[in-house]
């Protein structure tokens, strides 16, 4: 039970971080209008077959068809997929929760380390309302930087916990603190493991515990050691799957893109300063930045790295000499070890698209605030003369971060936003003119579009996704003989690349060039079998040819590859009823229909084979009549097919009035549509309907 004595204080705690998360509410409001942006975000949600699949979940967790290996991410998007479905609201709801749990968890870290209120209301001021943030909290797709972050706070404050029982031991009851200090242990080991599961941005965080032990407990360097070789053993195997999913984000094609080794130790000199930087004047943030001009025989290009070498030791001289505290090593080392599988010492996808990411910030800047709030604390306490204006300082830095955060997050809102901002900071970054050109096609402004794509075109002649993506454009917007030299020149460059060989088959199937789009959509399938456009686009053509047999296999496949992909059950039926298994096909129609019961085509199928089987048991004429109002109740009753069998559907059911009247508007939709063979044959229906008989 809590003491008299300690009430006020855990009273005073609750009102200092209620107010911090207050106004973090207020600089984020604006989230929960926010939409998806499709970088990303899209790819791990909507458009990823594991969220709808029977088999989703075990999926996500044994196979390697995640984007990438973080299960624990990936089953948090598949809980919200349930809840929320394809709209963006929820997911931006779940962001935002996570940010504020965050804040409160580094609360909680200040306090379990004994530093004052004080220090823990500044510190989780400047990390919830920092702008550098709102790229983790605005983006759907950083939920696993969020969630990550979680656990490692968890796993930080229960390390601490470890040492303090610890150091106990020796001084108290042994076997007591002993097996606190074990259980500690276990469960900040627990908490590490399951934020690497959710994004190895937690990598370095064993080394920085470390760190944490050394020059803010005082505890013995060999003990710490000890304590994080099961650590480093768990990051080391977790780290190694991570590097071999993030090489599906390099484009093979294009490795000149990708900085080499020289290269890369450049930029993980030179980003330190461009991080501390927008920590310290956070201007001009942006989802990519332009990409430094390294060189490795450049001597330039080598001071940024000797300048972090200098300070790192600078920083460590100063502290032995007792002129700095043990605070700032802690949250310098902190910041550069969770920095540092991101600076490119590692060559992985980020890096050919930019060099820095402010969401790498996310994890290594709680302990640069903490550091703060402890020398603002502290300099408050040594000089009460500068105490008013400490916290007036203090309080105005969180509010003006609160404000540029308040503005920045609308910059969220859709591609077309988030890439334009990108454009305006790095007109040179070729994934920010892709980004702002797939903006803009969603927007309808395809000429604007266009010239976006061609930008990136001149900007990286040699990478495929530009080619690709200006065909798919081109294709779009009516150009067919241009987008198929773009397709032709994005296989020239990356001839094994599925996508690109099954979206050139779907110009040319519907150029008739079927021959040659049959062959590369076998060749489609073939690269990649998970692929829907390639296993559809094959499954259609098979059917064009008559060849049922040859299209079923493939129909099945994206069944078990997307349970509730309705144009896939509709196939597979389509293909058992030409096969004369229609029992089966019924069937087929049935189970499609539990996972998408709006499907039109798998309504109209059930109702006409129930109208007429030729196996009399599987007859259901007023289950077939249900479902083929349901069918012009999707289409607005403006379908001519659909009211095609809605009318033969009433007319068994007896009703032939109402038959000769969907007849009729059936035919004038037909006539509309110049579908003359429709047409006459719908106005005969109408006729034999009238007459009060079946045609």
């Amino acid at each position: 039970m809590t003491s008299p004595a300690a009430q006020p204080r855990l009273g005073r705690w609750l009102v200092a971080l209620s107010v911090v998360l207050l106004v973090t509410v207020g600089a984020y409001w604006q989230t929960r209008t926010l939409g998806w942006t499709g970088w990303d975000d899209t790819a791990y949600v909507t458009k990823s077959p594991l969220m709808t699949a029977p088999d989703g979940l075990r999926r996500i967790w044994v196979t390697h068809e995640t984007e990438q290996y973080y299960p624990l991410t990936f089953t948090l998007y598949w809980l919200e997929y349930r809840a929320f479905g394809a709209g963006a609201t929820g997911y931006h709801v779940v962001g935002f929760a996570l940010h504020l749990l965050n804040a409160a968890l580094l609360f909680m870290f200040v306090r379990t380390l004994g530093l004052p209120l004080s220090v823990a209301r500044v510190a989780t001021a400047l990390f919830a309302l920092h702008p550098t943030q709102v790229i983790t909290v605005a983006w759907i797709a950083e939920q696993k930087n969020a969630l990550a972050i979680a656990f490692m706070l968890l796993s930080m404050t229960a390390w601490v916990r470890s040492t303090r029982a610890a150091e106990r031991a020796t001084s108290g009851d042994a076997a007591v603190g002993a097996s606190r200090g074990r259980g500690w242990y276990a469960a900040s080991l627990s908490l590490f493991a399951l934020g690497m599961l959710s994004k190895t941005a937690t990598l370095g965080l064993p080394l920085a515990l470390l760190a944490l032990d050394h020059f803010m407990l005082a505890a013995s360097w060999k003990r710490g050691v000890l304590r994080a070789i099961p650590m480093l053993i768990l990051a080391g195997l977790l780290a190694a799957v991570t590097l071999a999913f993030e090489q599906k984000f390099v484009d093979k094609s294009a490795a000149e893109w990708m900085p080499d080794f020289a290269q890369r130790l450049q930029i993980a000199g030179a980003a330190p300063w461009a991080y501390l930087g927008r920590l310290l004047w956070p201007s001009g943030l942006s989802i990519a930045y332009d990409q430094w001009g390294v060189d490795g025989a450049a001597l330039r290009w080598w001071l940024p790295a000797l300048a972090t070498l200098a300070g790192l030791a600078l920083v460590l001289h100063l502290h032995r000499k007792r002129r700095i505290g043990g605070h700032w090593v802690w949250a310098i080392l902190h910041g550069l070890l969770l920095l540092g599988p991101t600076l490119g010492f590692i060559p992985f996808g980020n890096l050919a698209v930019t060099y820095t990411s402010d969401h790498f910030l996310y994890p290594a800047s709680s302990a640069l605030f903490i550091a703060f709030a402890i020398a603002a604390d502290r300099l408050a306490d040594t000089r009460p003369g500068l105490a008013p204006f400490v916290r007036v300082g203090c309080v105005a830095t969180a509010l003006a971060c609160a404000v540029v955060t308040f503005r920045l997050v609308p910059t969220w809102r859709n591609a077309t936003t988030l890439w334009t901002r990108a454009v305006e900071v790095a007109p040179d970054n070729y994934t920010a003119r892709l980004g702002l050109a797939e903006g803009l096609m969603l927007d309808g402004k395809a000429g604007l579009a266009m010239e976006q794509y061609e930008h990136a075109v001149r900007l990286r002649p040699g990478w495929v996704d530009a080619h690709m993506m200006l065909g798919s454009a081109l294709r779009d917007a009516g150009q067919p003989e241009r987008a198929e030299a773009a397709y032709r020149r994005a296989l020239e460059l990356a001839p094994d690349n599925a996508i690109t060989t099954a979206n050139l088959a779907g110009l040319l199937e519907k150029r008739r060039s079927l021959p040659e789009a049959l062959s590369l959509y076998q060749r489609a399938v073939a690269l990649d079998p998970s692929l829907v456009e390639g296993r559809m686009g094959l499954a259609q053509m098979y059917l064009g040819y008559s060849r049922p047999q040859d299209a079923l296999p493939h129909f099945q496949a994206l069944v078990r590859l997307r349970g509730d992909f309705a144009p896939a059950r509709l196939g597979v039926a389509t293909c058992l009823e030409l096969l004369g298994r229609e029992k089966d096909a019924l069937a087929e129609c049935e189970e499609g229909l539990t996972h998408s019961p709006g499907a039109v085509g798998l309504l109209l199928m059930s109702a006409r084979l129930r109208l007429a089987p030729s196996d009399v048991s599987l007859r259901d004429w007023p289950r077939a009549l249900r479902h083929a109002r349901a069918a012009a109740e999707a289409t607005d009753h403006r379908n001519y097919s659909v009211l095609e069998v809605l009318a033969l559907a009433e007319a068994v059911n007896g009703d032939f009035a109402a038959a000769a009247r969907y007849a009729a508007t059936g035919a004038e939709l037909a006539r509309a549509a110049g579908d003359a063979p429709a047409m006459q044959g719908l106005r005969q229906s109408e006729a034999d309907y009238r007459a009060g008989r079946l045609p």
